[in-house]
């Protein structure tokens, strides 16, 4: 490790580091001046800068500030110094032969179409090195481990896989070529019923044309459909997502039919539902009915022939009387002659 420091005078000097710090958040030297360590006196025959190697002993692997300064062996100045972190492959060679730590996660179910699957993966180890992860065997992502935080938080997400069971594998190394590994598994699953309409029961006369009954539904993934009419099987076919599934029911004769649809998923998640369709018979009217129609009609006066004769006359009123007296003066005189000559005829007698 080479750590370049300036001296401003020739003479002799003390190499003087502090112990390894390992709060990262250390700002001051002032914090470890108390620490220092002497690596011994050098002899720098000119002022400037100077290449100082190999002058920290071996640590274990880890992260580490170290403070470095020059001072003069005899007036105690010193002169530049600054601070250092050491990473781990910067050091003498350390026998690190233990594995990194993986807290290791639960294997978990979830439901497809469902968001927000993630895994966390709890990791550790003095000297972090890469990190692989593997879906079913294949690997999807790689990176480093993060080497400021030896104890940090992997974490995937695993939504969209595929139906099923399926693994997700994590790999963690050190620099020294220590592995670990840790496998969840994730079943997939769909347990959750498709949607579909409720359409109303049907009523139409019958021969009426244009009946028909119309369904529509939705799942994550349909499959197919069965249609029954009174329990006995009638049509199957596939069925897609928000499609109607449109059956005609013209044709029947009267009576009431019960149409019963299912619908299933590629998971056999299925759900139903019942139509009622009613025909009934055509409105006829009855011979009994006609005859008494006919009757009344045959009785009733026709008052529109009367107004329109009424509409039609226009005698004056006293025209009529005097119509009237000249018929029938004669008769009535007659009738008058007649009975005087009986009661006349009757008193001779």
């Amino acid at each position: 490790m080479d750590i370049g420091l300036k001296a401003d005078k020739k003479g002799v000097y003390e190499f003087i580091y502090t112990e390894k710090i390992t709060q990262y958040n250390v700002t001051t030297f002032e914090q470890d001046r108390s620490s220092r360590i002497s690596s011994g006196k050098i002899n720098l025959s000119a002022p400037g800068w100077y290449n100082f190697t190999s002058l920290i002993p071996a640590y274990e692997y880890g992260y580490y500030y170290f403070y470095f300064y020059l001072m003069n062996a005899v007036t105690k100045e010193e002169f530049y110094w600054g601070s250092y972190l050491i990473y781990p492959d910067t050091l003498c060679k350390y026998n690190d032969t233990t594995k990194p730590a993986i807290t290791p996660v639960d294997d978990f179910t979830y439901e497809y179409g469902k968001d927000n699957n993630i895994i966390n993966w709890n990791v550790s180890d003095i000297n972090p090195g890469n990190y692989s992860i593997y879906e079913n065997g294949v690997k999807i992502l790689g990176d480093k481990w993060n080497i400021q935080i030896p104890d940090t938080i992997i974490s995937v997400n695993v939504d969209n896989l595929s139906f099923g069971s399926n693994n997700i594998t994590i790999v963690v190394t050190d620099m020294q070529g220590n592995s670990a590994y840790d496998t969840v598994f994730i079943t997939v699953v769909d347990i959750l019923k498709p949607f579909i309409t409720n359409p109303l029961d049907i009523t139409y006369e019958y021969g009426n044309k244009g009946n028909s009954i119309t369904w529509s539904g939705s799942d994550q993934t349909p499959k197919n459909y069965i249609v029954y009419i009174d329990s006995i099987k009638q049509n199957e076919s596939n069925w897609f997502n928000n499609t109607p599934i449109i059956i005609d029911v013209d044709g029947l004769n009267v009576g009431i039919y019960n149409y019963t649809i299912v619908i299933f998923d590629d998971f056999t998640n299925s759900i139903s539902d019942t139509v009622l369709v009613t025909v009934i018979a055509k409105k006829e009217i009855s011979s009994s009915q006609s005859t008494t129609s006919n009757v009344s009609s045959s009785t009733m006066p026709d008052t529109s022939s009367s107004t329109l004769l009424e509409d039609k006359d226009t005698t004056p009123g006293f025209l009529n009387g005097f119509y009237f007296t000249i018929i029938f003066f004669p008769i009535v005189l007659c009738a008058i002659i007649i009975r005087i000559k009986r009661v006349t005829t009757k008193r001779d007698n």
